[in-house]
């Protein structure tokens, strides 16, 4: 049973780096990529971020409560991709309480990536910009 969970393990950590070098191809190399096409411009696209936005406008703030931030996943395809590569690497982590039960899997997955995106969100938005620390 233990060979199982490792193998389970070993395929969403490489499963998550798959979904890594989808972010850094739509990231660093868009223009050369197979995801350059006219038709998946408003997923794949490099400002593809900005549906997240009333008309596309950062200033003017969410398109929808929760757009930019918590389902920010469902906007664009870095972010979903994104998202995707976290939830493997935490499952290959909590999948071991799958032997317990399902529920407490899901649970453990859900409390480790709402945590870690709290943190991120903190960070990201406030002490890593440069006005938090002029006050």
């Amino acid at each position: 049973m233990i060979h199982n969970y490792i193998l389970l393990s070993l395929s969403l950590i490489l499963l998550g780096f798959i979904f890594k070098a989808v972010c850094d191809t739509l990231k660093f190399h868009f223009s050369t990529s197979i995801f350059n096409r006219q038709k998946l411009q408003y997923w794949w696209g490099t400002s593809s971020w900005t549906n997240c936005y009333k008309d596309h406008d950062y200033k003017k703030g969410e398109k929808f409560f929760g757009s930019s931030t918590v389902f920010i996943m469902f906007m664009d395809a870095w972010h979903c991709f994104d998202f995707l590569r976290s939830i493997a690497f935490i499952s290959a982590f909590t999948v071991y309480a799958f032997d317990y039960s399902f529920w407490l899997f899901l649970l453990l997955t859900i409390v480790i990536f709402m945590g870690g995106s709290m943190i991120f969100e903190f960070l990201y938005s406030d002490i890593f910009k440069k006005d938090f620390w002029k006050k």
